[in-house]
């Protein structure tokens, strides 16, 4: 049977009575089946123990407060738009849909894809340059979406990972479970250290899920945990590299075997640290590197360069770190050349897992380079575009055409 809900507005809404999915941590997801005005509309109704009023009033706080466009051609941010009430009792909101025939980006973070993916998923083969090329493309329709949250200067969304973003064949991102995100009164500060030592926080309302793969290095350093503790943008920012780096090539970032040492250091946790990047000054310690990770000297250099600012020099300073803007308009500068210049090409390696001979020496020598480099590249990019306009935009809607 149908279940039905009142919204905000006293609206009455009927609501499929199944479930979109099972059931996560926090509640269920249902599709709206009417009024017709909510079409391509659902509603997450929280577990009872999760209504509480702080619950409510951070929702509220998300629907006054929405991020400009949530929707454009290529991206979906699937916030809050509406609370939802049974029996006048808070139990959840409304927000929309992903866009359909949607999995989660996670499917598409492995070296090779399942076989039992339908045959038009096959275009992102890590093992082709339009493999390649198409999986640069999402990680910037990944970058405009949250560059929009970021942008309010209030939103930190912490629990950022593949599960929680869901993508189409035609390379079309939805950001889901925003409902966990930090409202801060300002997120772009780091934190603030008072008289005595202790952070002054800036949270309205925390957030408190955490995945321990995607939490940055001062995460575990610091002891932090964000239902209670301010989390800076920084930290959304090497979660992202993160993504970025598992959807190009298949793996994360911080998987590869130390010797010395490193040891001793077995789980991802251990390796993100003590900042064991096997493309950073530690890769002399490696003694086992899987092969899909040298797929990262194929990769342009100013491409290089992001990941070794969000690995490497961020690691002490995260500030460094580079943002969802910087990273958009990088990829789509670089995805451009690709295009263009059929000499400038990305060729997956066939090399077997092995630790490569002057590794470490090309480390060294692009490590010289990155300052000049980076900041001519921001420099650049700045006297270029002084933020994601609309135009820059429609030539990213048209990267999947």
């Amino acid at each position: 049977m149908p279940l039905y809900f009142k919204t905000s507005q006293n609206q009455k809404i009927r609501v499929q009575d199944t479930p979109l999915s099972n059931a996560g941590a926090e509640g269920q997801v249902h599709r709206i089946l009417a009024p017709s005005s909510y079409q391509n509309h659902c509603v997450k109704i929280f577990h009872p123990p999760k209504r509480t009023p702080e619950c409510e009033q951070k929702i509220a706080y998300m629907v006054n407060h929405l991020p400009s466009e949530l929707k454009g051609e290529t991206y979906m941010i699937c916030w809050p738009t509406e609370l939802i009430y049974q029996n006048g009792q808070f139990v959840g909101f409304i927000m929309a849909l992903a866009f359909e025939g949607s999995l989660q980006i996670y499917e598409l973070c492995r070296p090779i894809l399942k076989n039992n993916l339908p045959n038009e998923w096959h275009k992102f083969d890590l093992t082709t340059d339009n493999g390649v090329i198409l999986r640069l493309k999402l990680c910037v329709n990944i970058a405009i979406a949250v560059h929009k949250i970021h942008s309010l200067n209030h939103y930190v969304l912490v629990d950022m990972k593949p599960q929680n973003m869901l993508v189409t064949e035609e390379g079309k991102i939805s950001i889901i479970d925003l409902d966990s995100i930090q409202i801060a009164n300002n997120s772009n500060l780091e934190p603030v250290q008072s008289v005595n030592g202790s952070k002054v926080s800036t949270v309205i309302h925390p957030s408190h899920a955490v995945t321990a793969e995607y939490i940055p290095p001062e995460g575990y350093q610091n002891n932090w945990h964000p239902s209670k503790n301010y989390i800076p943008i920084s930290w959304d920012r090497f979660s992202m590299a993160v993504i970025f780096y598992e959807v190009l090539f298949g793996l994360p970032p911080f998987s590869a075997t130390y010797g010395e040492q490193y040891a001793d250091c077995d789980t991802i946790p251990d390796k993100i640290q003590n900042g064991l990047f096997p493309h950073g000054s530690k890769s002399k310690y490696i003694t086992c590197l899987p092969k899909w990770h040298h797929n990262f000297q194929q990769i342009p250099e100013p491409l290089k360069i992001l990941f070794l600012k969000a690995f490497e020099e961020g690691h002490h300073k995260p500030s460094e770190r580079p943002s969802a803007e910087i990273w958009g308009q990088v990829l789509f500068r670089e995805i451009t050349q690709l295009q263009t210049c059929k000499h400038y090409q990305i060729r997956p390696t066939t090399q077997k897992n092995q630790h490569l001979t002057g590794f470490h020496n090309d480390f060294n020598n692009l490590k010289d380079r990155t300052h000049a480099l980076y900041s001519r590249m921001v420099l650049l990019i700045k006297n270029a575009f002084s933020s994601l306009s609309s135009s820059l935009l429609t030539l990213f809607n048209n990267y999947f055409n």
